[in-house]
């Protein structure tokens, strides 16, 4: 990443999400709600958290009583907040080079928002090294924003470091590629934090349809997922 990029990006990602006690707990709350049924059971499992930025998902670990993960992020002052404040696994690191010496070490690796910021030519080198630093069974949680979301360009093009853009189509086509099995793609679910969220959520759901429809006018078949995230779940053999 581009130094001058790289120094504001802490103050970036602060301006985006308020580093707050409530802030975390809302991003648990939301974890629980997507992930909650794809992670092991196992609280002892080895987990990795790719590009844990600000350490919202490794919060979210901890309060589950998960005891064995690591996160990793190539900004060194975010990995410097996450020891402050959260755990001393974390280490500053380009997930490429990471990964590349890993053979079936981690049970379950996450990619939050990570591979819209990998370039092109990389994202398969990614994977197979992925696929390789997995267990056998061992799951791949990947969460991304949809470009079929009607405001996609704008999540694609609100931050300079995006590289890729992805729908459930080509996202399903790579992980296919790099040898994955059991591929799920689920939408993002807005966990409920009252009366005015449940109506949002209402609301959002009326304006899906709307899309949808304006899609099959349009194409003949609308997508299977309109949420702003999509989120991937995907095993190793």
């Amino acid at each position: 990443m581009n130094g001058k990029i790289s120094d504001n990006y802490l103050d970036y990602l602060t301006r985006l999400n308020e580093p707050s006690n409530e802030q975390y707990e809302i991003a648990a709350r939301s974890y629980e709600t997507n992930y909650g049924q794809f992670l092991p059971k196992d609280r002892n499992v080895k987990i990795l958290d790719v590009g844990c930025g600000m350490g919202h998902f490794l919060y979210y670990l901890k309060e589950k009583g998960y005891t064995n993960f690591f996160g990793i992020d190539i900004e060194e002052n975010q990995i410097e907040f996450c020891r402050r404040n959260f755990t001393e696994n974390v280490e500053t690191a380009n997930v490429l080079d990471y990964l590349k010496n890993c053979e079936s070490i981690y049970d379950t690796i996450i990619m939050n928002d990570v591979i819209e910021h990998i370039q092109k030519k990389d994202t398969m080198i990614l994977l197979d090294y992925v696929i390789t630093s997995l267990k056998s069974k061992g799951v791949i949680i990947i969460k991304t924003p949809n470009m079929n979301n009607l405001f996609g360009l704008s999540f694609r093009y609100q931050d300079f470091t995006h590289e890729m853009g992805f729908t459930e189509v080509t996202l399903s086509q790579i992980m296919n590629a790099a040898g994955f099995i059991n591929i799920a793609l689920v939408p993002e679910v807005y966990a409920k934090f009252g009366f005015k969220r449940r109506i949002a959520n209402i609301i959002r759901s009326i304006f899906y349809k709307v899309i949808s429809i304006a899609h099959i006018i349009n194409n003949g078949k609308a997508p299977e997922i309109l949420t702003p995230n999509l989120i991937l779940v995907a095993q190793k053999e």
